[in-house]
């Protein structure tokens, strides 16, 4: 999501008059603060599984983490998401296709964003040749981190802009004190 705020003039000259670095951390600490809405009803909507499959693995729900990109003065960017390797399929759902009678066959199904499978490979580990693998079924998507977002955005655009406010009004303040 991108963030346009109006009266943009206004709030540019306000930023530009304090330092560099405290307009950054303004930025990020208003973005941060519209994250956690997203991160914690992405939380709430993803599945729990009553049991783990594989060991040793981390359940989704405390995978989803919020992470600063990039900031200075003039732009922050902040992002929610999960480094989990299968938060993908859970999110957009995806084929099953089988392994061969060998099991050493890996089988790859790419979904694009808007749901629909774009590829489906089978790799031979040793041989590595290309064929098509057969789908034998279909896991339904489960979206957590979309719906969050999207339910969430008049809450988001109103955090963000109450956090701004008031660390301007702060730093204002601070800067007066000083001066």
């Amino acid at each position: 999501m991108n963030l346009v705020i109006k009266g943009g003039k206004e709030f540019a000259r306000m930023l530009e008059e304090l330092p560099d670095a405290i307009s950054a951390e303004i930025l990020e600490t208003a973005l941060y603060a519209g994250a956690q809405i997203v991160q914690q009803r992405a939380v709430e909507k993803c599945p729990k599984p009553a049991e783990r499959r594989r060991p040793g693995t981390v359940p989704l729900h405390e995978s989803i983490q919020i992470s600063t990109v990039e900031k200075n003065a003039a732009h922050a960017k902040v992002n929610v998401g999960t480094n989990v390797p299968y938060a993908h399929l859970v999110e957009f759902g995806h084929q099953i296709v089988a392994r061969g009678p060998s099991r050493r066959m890996v089988s790859v199904t790419r979904v694009s964003a808007s749901g629909r499978v774009t590829s489906r490979l089978g790799v031979d580990p040793d041989s590595k040749r290309f064929q098509t693998a057969g789908a034998v079924g279909f896991v339904a998507a489960r979206p957590f981190l979309r719906p969050a977002f999207d339910e969430s955005r008049a809450e988001i655009v109103a955090r963000v802009g109450e956090s701004l406010g008031a660390s301007i009004e702060r730093e204002a303040r601070e800067l007066l004190k000083a001066a």
